[in-house]
């Protein structure tokens, strides 16, 4: 995979938010609330890899002089994931970019497709089955965070998706989830419906003091966030 030590990486990455334009304030979350102090990646736990919004957020909290950081990060990737974080790095390294208008200008499409949400997975529901009341089993009901990504699901059958980095706006998405065994089905108000399969790792056998909550898409990505509440 193309290195990632490409000049001025970093500051680029932590920039690259500002120049979206797909981004919404959300409030009354804190997405950063289990961000690691140092760069160290972070794995979903038995699953296939961060994604590349979290290596970038993993990128951004490199110390200038940790060399061999960004790789390091970008290693704990899943395949897409490392596609993605590859394609906008190389584009970063290839405009010189230094500032925000630069990354808008030349790299915006390499942006987006880091940042957009998973695909929905599944076959196309059917007419008249989207549901309009959530249902959410006790066990997935919380907050969830990881690496400047959020999850809250609520009791009433409602769900927020937030994914923020430090310093910048965030993304964000709310509706109803159902849940139907080891499966969660997120209907947003603004992005396509999505599934996903679910474990929850009790806290008792993470080693952490916090359960895990791993969420796996239809394309082969997982993701894992610790409970926070």
């Amino acid at each position: 995979m193309t290195s990632m030590r490409v000049g001025a990486l970093a500051l680029a990455l932590a920039i690259m938010m500002l120049a979206l334009g797909c981004s919404t304030n959300a409030s009354g979350a804190n997405p950063d609330a289990s961000t690691p102090t140092s760069g160290d990646g972070g794995t979903a736990s038995g699953g296939a890899g961060i994604s590349c919004a979290a290596i970038i957020d993993c990128i951004y909290q490199c110390a200038d002089a940790d060399t061999p950081c960004p790789d390091a990060c970008a290693a704990k990737g899943s395949p897409d994931a490392q596609t993605a974080v590859t394609a906008f790095a190389v584009c970063i390294d290839k405009a010189a970019c230094k500032d925000e208008g630069c990354v808008e200008t030349n790299c915006g499409a390499e942006a987006k497709a880091c940042f957009a949400p998973p695909p929905p997975s599944g076959s196309p529901n059917p007419p008249g089955d989207t549901p309009t009341q959530g249902s959410i089993a006790a066990d997935l009901q919380g907050e969830w965070a990881s690496f400047g990504e959020f999850w809250a699901f609520k009791a009433d059958g409602t769900f927020a998706h937030i994914i923020k980095l430090k310093g910048g706006p965030s993304w964000s998405e709310t509706g109803i989830a159902v849940t139907s065994g080891n499966t969660v089905r997120t209907i947003s108000k603004t992005e396509p419906e999505k599934d996903f399969t679910y474990t929850v790792e009790s806290a008792a056998t993470t080693g952490t003091g916090a359960d895990k909550l791993v969420l796996a898409s239809g394309g082969g990505s997982s993701d894992g966030y610790d409970r926070i509440k």
